[in-house]
């Protein structure tokens, strides 16, 4: 048939950061979901100074991974919209490249914080 459905899954920002408190490796950010299935490549999102954040390594052919970051902010209705797409550099492996896509958009947020 066809037909797309667009399911909104409530959470709790207490209950995550609670769970995951100590696993956290970024500073003053606390994580939003984790997704560790086969299935679908796990993102994980922190909510940082009131916006929401997520990094992943984009695989460059056998060179490495380039880091991307994302920015949402959400609206007064509580939907998520980007405001920013960050690429950074090429790393040899995927934990630098995630790791450094946060730091990007944190980096960013605080610069339009000033």
């Amino acid at each position: 048939m066809g037909f797309f459905c667009i399911y909104k899954i409530p959470f709790t920002v207490s209950s995550y950061y609670r769970k995951f408190k100590s696993q956290n490796w970024h500073r003053g950010c606390v994580p939003l979901f984790m997704n560790h299935t086969n299935e679908i490549p796990s993102l994980t999102f922190y909510e940082y100074r009131g916006f929401v954040i997520g990094a992943w390594a984009r695989p460059e052919s056998v060179k490495g991974a380039t880091s991307v970051g994302l920015v949402y902010m959400r609206d007064k209705f509580g939907s998520m919209i980007q405001v920013q797409k960050i690429e950074g550099m090429l790393f040899e492996n995927k934990e630098q490249a995630e790791q450094h896509g946060v730091e990007l958009c944190k980096d960013w947020i605080d610069k339009r914080r000033g």
